[in-house]
């Protein structure tokens, strides 16, 4: 399905998720949210939203002074990767592990090491990343000339 003869690292696409039409003052939104907006095909305002009250309650669950200790829950600041885990649990996406605890880097952002599936999302260092029919729909490209390391991935439930 890719065309790897030409090029090694992913080409991508600008795509907010709908962050410039959610009426947010910041210059740019949350690559989580923004990520989870693409790959659900929800807008921006709406992922903010669900991720935001997610955040509240885990917050409010956690018996961890680490997590009582970060500061606010708002999305823009940060998601809880706990939390847009369970979010993906919950509509039914399914996890596949790459990396483990001392096993380095095997899977890059790449043609050739990407899931061949029309719709993915990465999970990269501190973000996530939604790749559809091979193409990184981001703000910026997050793909390092290739060296992007993938520590797994989400793809949708039948």
């Amino acid at each position: 399905m890719y065309d790897t003869e030409t090029e090694v690292a992913m080409p991508w696409k600008y795509n907010d998720g709908g962050y410039a039409k959610s009426g947010f003052r910041a210059k740019r939104g949350n690559n989580v949210v923004i990520a989870l907006a693409i790959a659900t095909d929800q807008i921006y305002r709406e992922v903010y939203n669900q991720i935001y009250d997610r955040q509240v309650d885990f917050v409010a669950k956690s018996r961890s002074s680490r997590v009582k200790d970060k500061g606010p829950y708002i999305p823009e600041v940060g998601v809880w990767p706990q939390v847009s885990k369970k979010y993906l649990l919950d509509l039914g996406w399914t996890w596949t592990p790459i990396m483990g605890i001392g096993t380095g880097t095997t899977v890059h952002l790449t043609y050739e090491e990407v899931p061949d599936e029309p719709l993915v999302v990465c999970s990269i260092s501190r973000s996530l990343v939604t790749v559809v029919h091979g193409v990184v729909q981001a703000t910026s490209d997050p793909s390092r000339d290739g060296s992007r390391a993938i520590y797994g991935y989400w793809v949708p439930g039948s």
